[in-house]
């Protein structure tokens, strides 16, 4: 990876909200030709407040990003080690990651450094895994976390509540079929 791109996604991992700083990689991308800076353009300016008038030119961004998503969405995400379905892009990166557990733990530790994980959906796992997901430092950034379907009971509740000072941004906790208990749930309270 070139230097300039590798200092700038950096930077983008560190403050997701910047979206100067994803213009910046917009515009060195499409210098180079790289289609993933339209997908940087047109997602930012999606995410940007809508404005009188401007339904036609969020319709033809719209479109583009589809277009772009289509074309090159697979290759994106190998470079990540992820496959179609298990990630969503924001302004341009993955920010959501939908899977299981288990598939999170194994995926390489590269993948936080190049991309600003917000959301996590996970599915599966019992109270170990928890525990791992919880030893992990690149959730500190993480805003809403999801763990369904999950034996994690009061073993996985404790770990999440000992982890909670790592998850300073955590915004949303969504806890479904997870065998938690009314003593798992007063523990996260």
């Amino acid at each position: 990876m070139e230097r300039r791109k590798a200092e700038l996604i950096a930077e983008i991992v560190a403050r997701p909200d910047d979206l100067q700083l994803r213009d910046q990689l917009a515009d060195w991308l499409c210098e180079r030709g790289d289609p993933r800076g339209e997908l940087i353009r047109a997602q930012c300016a999606l995410a940007r407040p809508r404005r009188d008038g401007d339904q036609a030119e969020r319709l033809a961004l719209r479109r583009r990003e589809r277009a772009l998503l289509r074309a090159h969405e697979g290759s994106w995400l190998d470079e990540l080690d992820l496959v179609p379905g298990e990630a969503t892009f924001r302004g341009g990166f993955v920010e959501t990651l939908t899977m299981p557990t288990a598939r999170l733990l194994g995926l390489p530790a590269r993948l936080w450094s190049r991309t600003p994980i917000r959301e996590l959906h996970l599915e599966g796992g019992g109270a170990e895994e928890v525990r791992r997901l919880c030893d992990k430092p690149e959730l500190e950034a993480l805003e809403t976390l999801e763990l369904g379907w999950s034996t994690m009971g009061l073993a996985g509740a404790e770990a999440l509540a000992a982890s909670a000072p790592c998850l300073p941004g955590l915004r949303a906790l969504r806890l479904t079929k997870n065998g938690l208990g009314l003593e798992g749930a007063a523990v996260l309270l």
